[in-house]
């Protein structure tokens, strides 16, 4: 009987330890977006919006730690158009957003800090404006669930 109670104790704390490891550079998702625009209009990219027909994007997303369910999390999009009649890939972009939750509730991040960052870039052109940076910080309020 004790014997049973301390082999349950053991894995207890077996299990308590390894949730509460460090992970460093934890992947959570990766994938490609290839697309066909319907319509675009962009004051920043005349006159070439008009021959963007096609993008994708490369996305990302990990935790750059993770110690138990305390995470910062870095969401990355690279994003990228093609001209139809030349092929050419004209427009580029990089999104990103890094967050770490204040406080969670249930194992659920309810109040996160968060950065974002979004460019673009035209490309084989050079503009007189300088190119549209967004860049923004602020809490996330998490209402459901």
């Amino acid at each position: 009987m004790v014997k049973a109670a301390l082999t349950a104790v053991l894995a207890i704390s077996a299990i308590e330890a390894h949730a509460k490891a460090l992970y460093l550079l934890e992947p959570k998702d990766v994938y490609i977006d290839a697309f066909k625009y319907q319509s675009l209009h962009d004051p920043y990219l005349a006159p070439i919006d008009k021959d963007l027909l096609y993008g994708a994007a490369f996305n990302t997303d990990f935790n750059v730690f993770r110690y138990g369910n305390i995470a910062l999390h870095w969401k990355n999009r690279l994003h990228f158009d093609q001209a139809g009649p030349s092929g050419h890939i004209k427009h580029a972009g990089w999104e990103y957003e890094l967050g770490l939750p204040l406080w969670i509730d249930k194992g659920k991040s309810k109040i996160e800090l968060f950065k974002q960052h979004h460019s673009r870039h035209v490309l084989e052109e050079v503009r007189d404006a300088h190119f549209p940076v967004y860049d923004q910080i602020g809490l996330r309020i998490r209402l459901l669930p």
